[in-house]
């Protein structure tokens, strides 16, 4: 095994000692969260295909919640591909909820108590249900 040395030190390197370390800083070196919420906040605002006046955004750790509400799921899968490109987000966690689907939530409840009320006249026999 070949031994490199440098002259400004007296320790012998070899080649493994050579890892790409570049972008991995000291510790407290990357963006804070209050910057990265104030860039994506920002890349919402700016994005021309979402409304995101409905969209909550909070990040812990480099990682972005998004909660609220947008329009269509396109609209969805594009704030989260935008928040994604901010630098320093480490992670996207999707939550937001589709304008409309409370309409259809409501109506599998409603559903769900004329199931309940039907049950009950017949019994507790799942089979007759």
């Amino acid at each position: 095994m070949k031994r490199l040395s440098f002259p400004h030190t007296s320790r012998k390197f070899d080649k493994y000692d050579f890892i790409n370390h570049s972008e991995k800083g000291p510790k407290g070196h990357g963006q804070r969260d209050a910057q990265i919420l104030e860039d994506v906040k920002e890349v919402l605002y700016m994005a021309p295909i979402i409304d995101a006046s409905e969209v909550e955004v909070t990040v812990r750790g480099g990682c972005v919640y998004l909660t609220g509400l947008v329009e269509n799921r396109r609209a969805k899968k594009d704030a989260e591909h935008i928040v994604e490109q901010v630098s320093g987000v480490v992670d996207v966690q999707n939550e937001i909820q589709i304008k409309g689907s409370e309409d259809f939530l409501s109506r599998l409840t409603g559903d769900a108590k004329i199931h309940r009320k039907h049950r009950g006249l017949i019994g507790d026999n799942p089979g007759l249900i």
